[in-house]
C-alpha cells in the first residue's frame, strides 16, 4: 500500500503557550481531521503544515518535540514561518488578494508584489518539506488556496509522485480571476496535480474556462462530470467532490441529554418566540448585513411578526487585525443596534448578537432550538453550517433558508432547502416569512430530505471518493520510468511559461 502525505496551511493540532511559557499541543477537532486521520493511520501517512507558532516564538527543535508528544501514529511535519511571512503570505496575498477574487469581490482585492513574492517563497518551503517526506512511489493530497503553487514545485523534484489537490473555497469566474496579475501562474500551478477537486459543478465549469482561455489547452468532458486535460506530457483529471460533515456525530450530539438541557436553558433565556438562527465567521462574503436587512424588511412588512420572532446571530471572530474585517464588525454592530432601537419593546429584543466562538455542544443546542436557519452567504465554497443544522435537526421540525451562492445549494436545494438570492432583500424577507409560517407536515418532509442528503454525502464518503479516484488516476498512468521521463521533460518545457506567468 502506497503511503499518503496530506499538506495544508495548518497542522491538525493547536499549539498554545501555558502560564510557564511552555508550549503544548492538542488535536483540533473538525471534519477534515476526522476524515483524514484514519486514512493516514492506515497508510502510514504524514501531515505537513504550519504549527501555528511563529519561528521567533518557538524554535524548530522545541516545536518538533511538542508535536511528537501528540502524533499518535500520524507523523506531523512542521513548516516554519516567521511573523512577517505569515503576515504577507497568509494575511497578505492569500486573504487580501486570493480570497476576495475567488469569492467574486475583486473590488476588495489588494495585490501587493512583496506579498506575492512571499507567497511564492512560502509555497516553495512547503513543497521542500513535502519532497523530503515523499518518494516517487507515494501520493500527496494538497489542500486549499494558500498552497496553489506547491504542486508545481513538487512535480519538478518528484515527477512520478501522484499529486491531488482540493480547493475548499469557490473557483472564480474568469473575469474575476484575471483581475489578479498572477492568474496564469495560479492555473499553471493547479495543472501540476494529477487530480484536482472542486466543491461544485459551478466551480469545475469555471476552472475549465480558465484552463481553455488562459493556458490554451483543450479540456475534454468525460463521464460522471469529470474533465480530462492533457498538459506537459501528463493527463490531469478535474472533478467536483462536495465536502460533507460527520453527520452521525452531529445527530448523536444533538440527541444527547446534555444538549437537551442546554436547549431548555436557551429557551428560558430567549423566551417563547420563534428563533431565526445565523452562525457565521466574521467575513464580508457571509452576507451578514444583507441578512439583517432582509430581517428588517420582514418586520416592516409583517408587523404581526414583531414580538413573535427573534434573530439569534452568532458571529465567530476572524481576522480582526485586517481593516476590512474590523470595519465590517463595526458596521454590523451599528446595524444591529439600529434595528433593535427601531423595533424593540420592553419584553422583546428582535436581534441577539453573539460575537464569540461556540463549542460543538453549544452549536448543537442552537441548531436544535432554531425554527429556521438562515445560511445566506453571498458566495461560499460549501458552507458546512447548513449541513450541521440539518444533521442536528433530529426532531425534523426546522427549515433551512439557503443562499444560492453557497456550494451547499447544489445538493440541498433539490433536497428541501428554500433557496434565495441574498442581495434581493424583498424576496429573501418573503422566503423567511414562508419558512416561519410553513405547516408542520411540509417542514418534516423537507427536513427529512435534507437530513438524508447530508447523511449520504458525509465527510468520510468525500475523503474516500477523492482518494479512490486518486488511486485510479495513479493506476492508469504509464509505468513509472516512462511517466517520470515524460513529466520531467514536460516540466522543463513548461518552466519558462511558468516563470513568465509568475511575473504577471
Amino acid at each position: 500500500m502506497h503511503r499518503l502525505a496530506v499538506l495544508s496551511n495548518r497542522l491538525p493540532v493547536a499549539l498554545t503557550r501555558g502560564p510557564d511559557s511552555r508550549f503544548s499541543a492538542a488535536h483540533s477537532p473538525g471534519g477534515l481531521v476526522n476524515a483524514l486521520e484514519p486514512v493516514l493511520h492506515a497508510k502510514g501517512g504524514r501531515w505537513v503544515g504550519w504549527p501555528g507558532v511563529a519561528s521567533e516564538d518557538c524554535d524548530a527543535e522545541s516545536v518538533r518535540a511538542v508535536l511528537a508528544a501528540v502524533e499518535n501514529g500520524v507523523r506531523l511535519v512542521p513548516v516554519s514561518l516567521s511573523r512577517s511571512e505569515v503576515a504577507r503570505y497568509y494575511g497578505g496575498f492569500s486573504n487580501s488578494a486570493l480570497w476576495p477574487a475567488f469569492h467574486g469581490l475583486v473590488d476588495r482585492c489588494r495585490v501587493d508584489e512583496t506579498c506575492w513574492r512571499t507567497y511564492q517563497e512560502v509555497n516553495r518551503r512547503f513543497a521542500r518539506r513535502l519532497v523530503a517526506e515523499l518518494d516517487d512511489s507515494e501520493t500527496a493530497w494538497v489542500h486549499d488556496y494558500q498552497l496553489l503553487l506547491v504542486g508545481e514545485e513538487v512535480r519538478r523534484e518528484r515527477p512520478a509522485a501522484c499529486l491531488g489537490f482540493f480547493l475548499h473555497i469557490p473557483f472564480p469566474r474568469l473575469a474575476d480571476l484575471v483581475a489578479l496579475p498572477q492568474a496564469r501562474a495560479i492555473v499553471s500551478g493547479l495543472l501540476a496535480h494529477d487530480l484536482i477537486g472542486f466543491q461544485t459543478r459551478r466551480d469545475l465549469g469555471r476552472f475549465a474556462e480558465a484552463v481553455s482561455e488562459l493556458m490554451h489547452v483543450e479540456v475534454l468532458e468525460v463521464a460522471d462530470g469529470r474533465l480530462r486535460i492533457a498538459v506537459a506530457g501528463r493527463t490531469v483529471i478535474a472533478g467536483h467532490f462536495p465536502i460533507g460533515i460527520d453527520a452521525a456525530a452531529w445527530s448523536q450530539r444533538a440527541a444527547s441529554i446534555e444538549v437537551d438541557e442546554q436547549v431548555a436553558r436557551l429557551r428560558r433565556a430567549i423566551g417563547p418566540q420563534a428563533v431565526l438562527l445565523g452562525v457565521d465567521r466574521l467575513d464580508y462574503t457571509k452576507g451578514l448585513l444583507e441578512r439583517l436587512a432582509a430581517y428588517e424588511r420582514l418586520l416592516e412588512r409583517h408587523p404581526e411578526m414583531r414580538e413573535q420572532v427573534a434573530l439569534v446571530q452568532v458571529v465567530v471572530p476572524s481576522r480582526e487585525t485586517v481593516a476590512d474585517y474590523a470595519a465590517l464588525k463595526a458596521e454590523l454592530e451599528r446595524e444591529v443596534g439600529r434595528v433593535c432601537g427601531r423595533f424593540a419593546t420592553p419584553g422583546w429584543v428582535p436581534v441577539r448578537h453573539l460575537y464569540r466562538s461556540l463549542d460543538a455542544g453549544e452549536l448543537a443546542a442552537l441548531y436544535q432550538l432554531a425554527d429556521v436557519a438562515l445560511v445566506t452567504p453571498l458566495c461560499d465554497g460549501m458552507n458546512l453550517v447548513a449541513k450541521e443544522y440539518c444533521a442536528s435537526q433530529v426532531e425534523q421540525r426546522g427549515a433551512l433558508v439557503l443562499g444560492e451562492g453557497a456550494g451547499a445549494a447544489e445538493q440541498l436545494g433539490p433536497a428541501g432547502a428554500l433557496v434565495v438570492a441574498p442581495r434581493d432583500t424583498d424576496a429573501t424577507a418573503s422566503t423567511i416569512h414562508r419558512a416561519l409560517t410553513m405547516d408542520g407536515g411540509e417542514r418534516r418532509r423537507r427536513m427529512e430530505g435534507l437530513r438524508r442528503a447530508v447523511a449520504e454525502a458525509d465527510v468520510f464518503r468525500w475523503a474516500d471518493s477523492f482518494l479512490a479516484e486518486l488511486d485510479e488516476v495513479r493506476a492508469r498512468r504509464p509505468r513509472r520510468g516512462a511517466a517520470a521521463r515524460a513529466s520531467a521533460n514536460g516540466a522543463a518545457a513548461a518552466a519558462p511559461m511558468s516563470r513568465r506567468s509568475a511575473m504577471g
